[in-house]
C-alpha cells in the first residue's frame, strides 16, 4: 500500500490509498452526488433545435433508465471526486488511518478553505496515491 503526503493549511496529513470498506462508502457518497444524466441534458437545451432537443431528452431518458442504481463509472467517479466535496470525502476517507479522530466537517473546512490553485495541487497529489494503486479505485465487486 503506498500513501502520500499532503499539506493542507499549514498542517501536513498522509494520504492512504482507500481499503474495501472506504471504497464501499465511496461507491454510495459519488452514487448519491452523482448529477442526473436528464437534468444534465436539461440544462443544455438552450440554442438548440426542438427537434434536436426532442432527440437529446430521449437519448438521456434511456441513459438514465439504463444507469445502473448501485454501480459507478470512471467518468461519475471522477465527475463527483474533482469536485470540492467529493475531494473532501475522499480525503477524508484516506487520512482515517493515520487521523482517526479528523472529521469530515474539519476536512471540508480544509478543502474549502483552499485557494483554486491549492485545490488543484490537492487534486493532484490524491491523484499520487491513485496511480500507485490504480485497481483500489474500481467500484468493488
Amino acid at each position: 500500500m503506498r500513501s502520500t503526503t499532503v499539506t493542507i493549511g499549514g498542517k501536513r496529513y498522509e494520504l492512504t490509498p482507500p481499503g474495501k470498506e472506504e471504497l464501499r462508502l465511496l461507491d454510495k457518497f459519488v452514487i448519491k452526488h452523482r448529477r442526473s444524466v436528464l437534468q444534465l441534458a436539461k440544462d443544455n437545451l438552450e440554442g438548440l433545435s426542438a427537434d434536436l432537443q426532442q432527440a437529446l431528452l430521449r437519448d438521456a431518458l434511456q441513459i438514465e433508465a439504463a444507469r445502473s442504481p448501485t454501480s459507478v463509472t470512471p467518468v461519475e467517479y471522477g465527475a463527483v471526486l474533482d469536485t470540492r466535496e467529493g475531494c473532501a470525502y475522499l480525503f477524508w476517507l484516506m487520512m482515517k488511518r493515520t487521523k482517526p479522530d479528523l472529521t469530515l466537517d474539519e476536512v471540508e473546512e480544509m478543502i474549502q478553505d483552499a485557494t483554486d490553485d491549492e485545490f488543484a495541487r490537492l487534486i493532484e497529489e490524491r491523484d499520487k496515491v491513485q496511480e500507485h494503486e490504480p485497481e483500489q479505485l474500481e467500484p468493488p465487486e
